[in-house]
């Protein structure tokens, strides 16, 4: 069984974080949890991870099926190498290993692939916020802030919450969040706020976070120019 962030498919998880485990016979049938707060066990099956100080959670889950878990990292969990059980009515069904470091920063696209377009909104007139993406998943072009008035660009992802030093990188440019941590509604959903400068270069650009030494996924985005 692999386990893997939920939005770039990258091998590394923190704590708080939203994972996928892929595997085998992991459940009877495909449920998504329907409710807040997340049950640990969902029509029989749950999963146990023991971190590497040998505590055991039970991790809350969001979605099971035969071959998907989806389940949030316990916000206590130890640092380091951890272990993960998939348990279905008190009987082993599937195990495996997963890293778990202190940010594991992953950025949700539109295709749910980690790749193309984030998962994002921004504000078009310094008041009104709108998808970067059309329905059918193409881009829409952002203009920087020519008007006095602020535009924002409003990322979504997971697994930096507890990020101690976190930064936006557009191509070459570096910005600085004037937010990022939890969403606040949605379980392992994580939520950055940037201030649009208006030195962002024009036309497609590639987009990244950096926390505390580690890349996200690169997403891309479409700036129009001033």
């Amino acid at each position: 069984m692999v386990t893997v962030n939920a939005a770039s498919y990258a091998p590394r998880l923190a704590p708080g974080a939203i994972a996928v485990a892929f595997g085998a016979k992991l459940a009877e049938s495909t449920h998504v949890a329907e409710s807040l707060p997340l049950s640990v066990n969902l029509y029989g099956l749950g999963v146990r991870i023991m971190d590497s100080q040998n505590y055991i959670f039970s991790a809350p889950l969001f979605f099971i099926s035969p071959g998907q878990v989806n389940f949030l990292i316990p916000d206590q969990a130890a640092l380091g190498e951890a272990r993960i059980f998939v348990i279905s009515e008190d009987e082993l069904v599937a195990q495996g290993s997963l890293l778990i470091t202190n940010s594991a920063p992953a950025l949700f696209t539109f295709t749910a692939n980690g790749k193309g377009v984030p998962t994002a909104l921004t504000t078009y007139d310094g008041e009104h916020f709108a998808a970067v993406a059309d329905a059918d998943g193409s881009l829409r072009a952002f203009k920087p802030s020519t008007s006095g008035k602020l535009n924002y660009l409003l990322l979504f992802g997971t697994g930096f919450r507890y990020a101690h030093r976190l930064r936006v990188k557009l191509d070459s440019l570096e910005i600085k969040p004037v937010y990022a941590g939890a969403q606040g509604v949605l379980a392992g959903l994580d939520q950055i706020n940037l201030v649009l400068p208006t030195t962002l270069p024009s036309g497609l650009v590639n987009l990244q976070i950096i926390s505390d030494g580690y890349a996200s996924n690169v997403v891309q985005v479409q700036v129009a120019a001033n």
